[in-house]
């Protein structure tokens, strides 16, 4: 292995295993000094075996009152030896759980910080799903490697003094059973590391085309158009992909396996051949010999299990634990400064854009061309525009969820990528979240730290309810009021579609900030309800900055400005009565409305 090779694998050892530390120092520190206990109490086995039969087979053993005392010692050592490898593996899995947790918890931190823009990147995805993999294994990775240098290092530095104090020339016998098989190792990491890195991206695959076949997000639509069968068989293939990956490499392992395997014979044989010659030579006592010979095949069975088993799964593990590690230390979205030009903001002004285009990854060409808009504190603006025409792109760029490819978003006269706009912000989505939680929780998860006095609330969790129409006091709708679970898998209730996005828009109600995103705020309401529902905007709109992206004209009209956007560019910028008359791009839509309603 490469001197870089080995400086990346100690920092690995190094952050996780201060990460464990941290989170339990007790049961850290204890189990390493139950590990290194035992691989002590191993060596020390064989010393008091070789002293118990050289006493055994003493002619005159008979006279030897020490013959019940060493038996009684070595007995002694033998249950010590299983009581502390008890105590020792419950310790390492109550590490291992503790830290699984506390890496899943880091994953998921990072995750919640990153761009959501990069989830439209495959390469982000695949690093997703390995890193994912990585936390689950760096907890084996710490006990793997803490277990080689607490208990089996230890153990081989203990047992190769007794051998050199036995016989120089037994020494030997450990690098010949080492060697071939750390070579034997260091090929099969290699194998299983290209493999990983080749299966990644096809183990997402596998598990998309599972949730299709069975996830309630899709099985309506995939029974309906009888799809199961469809999904099933590239479910299949994927499979047969992964497992072909696995059978490759799981080949070419066995096949070095089968060379290295003789060569490791080969060396424990002539180890047992030195034995024998040494005693007959009288070179080494009866005793001696005897315990050598049983420790011999402890010896070669610890020598594979450190290889084998532990320096095997650790460079198996390496890998996937330095996914997850790589995963953690790149770059967040916020951290990462806009190429465009830094502008100051206007006077008055909540949101600014300033020649702004944007394009997703992988994407030929941009989704927004050069966009210039000010959006005025306390101002509400409308965008409409045809489907694809780049409406939502647009205000998840204003939000400061997407990154612009050129151009300045600011807020507050700084560029949005240098401050967390998230906290003044409130937004309802066009694909809004279904929470399996209760009423009381689907609408509080908007802002979990509001936690006013009653008089100081601009809304409560009930009037938010009450504004879109579904209050808690309605026992048709929620048969236990604010603790009425919405979902059927918890055995709560389900709503419908428009109930559900009445839910979404009071958890927007809830959220009070100074500036209100709503993204096609009424696509699943009926049209009939729509102009209550419009009261209700225009009244949540009221003394705060406002953008709402809609094609429902009729919610257009409470904006003090429209903009309409067509294939990516603005086009027009004005009231609903200076479009209606400029007889463009609005005033055709108002038109096409017009006619479907009569």
């Amino acid at each position: 292995m490469k001197m870089r090779k080995w400086k990346e694998l100690f920092g690995v050892f190094c952050f996780i295993c201060t990460k464990a530390f941290r989170k339990s120092p007790v049961l850290f520190v204890s189990s390493n000094f139950l590990g290194c206990l035992a691989g002590i109490l191993i060596g020390i086995q064989t010393t008091v075996m070789a002293v118990f039969f050289n006493i055994v087979t003493d002619a005159n053993a008979s006279r030897h009152s020490g013959i019940f005392m060493w038996g009684g010692i070595l007995g002694t050592v033998l249950l010590l030896n299983e009581v502390v490898n008890g105590v020792m593996n419950y310790a390492y899995e109550c590490l291992e759980r503790k830290s699984v947790a506390e890496f899943k918890g880091m994953l998921h931190d990072k995750m919640s910080r990153i761009s959501p823009v990069d989830y439209e990147r495959p390469e982000f995805l695949d690093m997703v799903e390995k890193a994912s993999k990585g936390a689950t294994d760096a907890t084996k990775f710490i006990s793997e490697v803490t277990m080689l240098f607490t208990t089996y290092i230890p153990y081989l530095i203990y047992m190769g003094v007794y051998l050199f104090f036995t016989n120089h020339i037994l020494c030997l016998s450990l690098l010949a059973i080492f060697v071939p098989v750390v070579v034997n190792q260091y090929i099969k990491g290699k194998i299983y590391a290209n493999a990983e890195n080749c299966a990644a991206a096809e183990r997402r695959k596998k598990d998309y085309y599972r949730s299709c076949i069975y996830d309630m997000e899709y099985i309506k639509e995939t029974r309906l158009l009888h799809k199961t069968g469809f999904f099933l068989k590239k479910f299949e293939a994927s499979l047969k992909t992964l497992l072909r990956l696995e059978q490759d490499a799981e080949r070419r392992v066995d096949c070095q396996e089968i060379v290295m395997a003789g060569i490791t014979l080969a060396g424990y044989g002539g180890v047992l051949s030195l034995l024998i010659y040494s005693l007959l030579r009288r070179e080494i006592a009866v005793g001696d010999f005897a315990a050598i010979f049983a420790s011999v095949g402890m010896m070669y069975g610890i020598m594979c299990e450190i290889v084998e088993g532990r320096i095997g799964s650790i460079s198996r593990n390496f890998g996937v634990v330095q996914n997850f590690i790589c995963f953690l230390n790149a770059s967040e979205w916020f951290f990462e400064k806009n190429s465009g030009e830094r502008t100051d903001g206007k006077e008055n002004a909540a949101i600014v854009l300033k020649e702004v285009c944007f394009r997703y990854p992988e994407a030929c060409e941009d989704v927004l061309h050069k966009i210039d808009l000010t959006v005025k504190c306390g101002e509400t603006v409308a965008i409409v525009g045809e489907n694809g025409a780049g409406k939502s792109t647009l205000m998840k760029v204003m939000i400061g969820l997407y990154q612009p490819s050129a151009g300045s978003v600011l807020t507050g006269g700084g560029d949005i990528a240098d401050t967390n706009s998230f906290d003044c912000v409130s937004a309802v989505f066009q694909q809004y979240q279904k929470y399996q939680m209760s009423v009381a929780d689907n609408v509080m998860i908007s802002d979990p730290k509001k936690d006013k006095p009653k008089s100081e609330e601009v809304y409560t969790v009930e009037e938010a309810l009450e504004q879109v129409g579904m209050p808690p006091a309605d026992t048709a709708i929620f048969p236990e009021g604010l603790n009425t679970m919405l979902s059927r898998q918890f055995g709560g209730k389900e709503l419908s579609g428009g109930q559900w996005q009445r839910i979404a828009i009071a958890r927007g109600i809830y959220r009070e900030r100074g500036i209100l995103f709503l993204d096609e705020p009424t696509a699943a309401i009926d049209p009939l309800e729509e102009s209550e529902l419009y009261f209700q905007f225009e009244k949540m709109c009221r003394e705060k900055t406002a953008v709402i992206v809609t094609h429902r004209m009729g919610c257009a009209r409470i904006a003090d400005r429209i903009v309409v956007l067509h294939k990516g560019m603005i086009v027009e910028d004005g009231t609903h009565e200076e479009l209606y008359h400029a007889m463009g791009y609005y005033r055709k839509y108002w038109d096409a409305q017009a006619v479907q309603m009569h």
